[in-house]
């Protein structure tokens, strides 16, 4: 499950360059945070590297990213917010990252620059592709994402909406920063409900 989780996504993220198109001029960031519960602040730093490295990039921004210890694991904080369609990848990266065995069990929390709305999202265990995320909007909407294209249905299946905990603040904590595409074209970026009712994209 790692692996193929692992591989479908460098397998989407190479593999939207031929789609995208040049346009940023109405991009809007994604704010939100990740919890990794398992794996060290060195892998998780290495782990986002990696996403980084294979990312490709039409309209290059670059994101601040801090990584904060917690007792149940590493915050993954991004002071400037990130693309929703990154943000929802590298939630399902951070679960099985390629080159980090001992990195997994992510989750994430985000807002819609579209409307708002404030999602809680998790890695879909069911799905042994490894493609989808599950979670629920803090007003009880439970949904489904299609990592490949950032794609969300409301489900009529219940996930709970989890409460984004209270970050400890570390006085030193790791930050570098990531290049990726600010392009508007593709990948739903404004996080908005954009499929039909209980889609699965076919798994």
């Amino acid at each position: 499950m790692r692996f193929l989780s692992a591989f479908i996504v460098l397998g989407f993220i190479v593999g939207c360059d031929g789609i995208h198109h040049s346009e940023s001029i109405n991009f809007k960031p994604t704010h939100g945070m990740i919890l990794v519960r398992n794996g060290s602040l060195e892998d998780i730093q290495a782990a986002i590297v990696d996403y980084d490295s294979i990312a490709r990039e039409l309209q290059p921004h670059t994101f601040r990213v801090e990584l904060h210890p917690q007792a149940n694991g590493v915050a993954v904080i991004l002071p400037d917010g990130f693309p929703a369609y990154d943000l929802a990848n590298i939630t399902g990266w951070l679960n099985a990252p390629p080159n980090q065995q001992n990195v997994y069990d992510a989750v994430s929390w985000i807002a819609s620059p579209g409307d708002g709305t404030n999602y809680y999202l998790e890695p879909e265990e069911e799905n042994i592709r490894g493609d989808t995320l599950v979670g629920a909007s803090k007003a009880g909407q439970s949904i489904r994402i299609y990592q490949p294209e950032c794609g969300i249905s409301n489900v009529s299946h219940h996930f709970s909406y989890i409460e984004k905990p209270e970050i400890v603040v570390s006085q030193n904590p790791i930050k570098f920063e990531v290049v990726l595409d600010a392009d508007t074209s593709f990948g739903n970026p404004n996080f908005l409900v954009n499929s039909p009712n209980n889609h699965t994209w076919g798994w």
